[in-house]
């Protein structure tokens, strides 16, 4: 089965879509991002994982780097990410958004993919430092988005009631 954007649930019949993810990548560090699916599970772009060791010291092991599951939010997190996404009005993005400061910019690019009701939407920033102009709410998103797993990440008992 081939999968462009989408998880095929097995006797569901349907499939997950993105609802939003970025990706962060640098010359100058290790690409980082966040992918979060309208099913709530949350993905993190990964170049190495943390283990614990038989002694109990923490140790970082590289993997492949790729897009692996960090947990799931709960229903009133996903509906938070939901709302802070449609405040981006992706819709209305352009799909680069440039920097005029190419002399002090930051060679970090980064890809955005979201879910919006016209369909999926993808935003390239070729330079995130300084801030482009149009590139404030995706700076915002960001710290938002990140938030709120943070919370989800610590809400392990499973419970949608706050």
């Amino acid at each position: 089965m081939i999968m462009l954007l989408g998880r095929y649930f097995q006797g569901i019949g349907t499939m997950a879509q993105i609802l939003v993810s970025y990706l962060m990548n640098s010359r100058r560090s290790t690409p980082y991002g966040l992918r979060i699916w309208d099913d709530g599970r949350i993905e993190s772009f990964d170049t190495s994982h943390e283990t614990v060791d038989a002694r109990g010291k923490i140790k970082t092991e590289a993997v492949t780097p790729g897009w692996y599951e960090l947990g799931e939010l709960s229903i009133h997190q996903l509906d938070e990410v939901r709302k802070a996404v449609d405040a981006v009005n992706f819709a209305a993005m352009p799909s680069v958004i440039k920097t005029e400061d190419t002399l002090h910019a930051d060679p970090t690019v980064s890809e955005w993919v979201a879910k919006t009701p016209q369909g999926q939407v993808n935003v390239k920033v070729p330079q995130w430092a300084p801030l482009p102009p149009g590139a404030e709410p995706l700076a915002k998103l960001v710290t938002i988005i990140t938030n709120i797993v943070s919370e989800g990440a610590d809400d392990d008992d499973g419970d949608d009631e706050e």
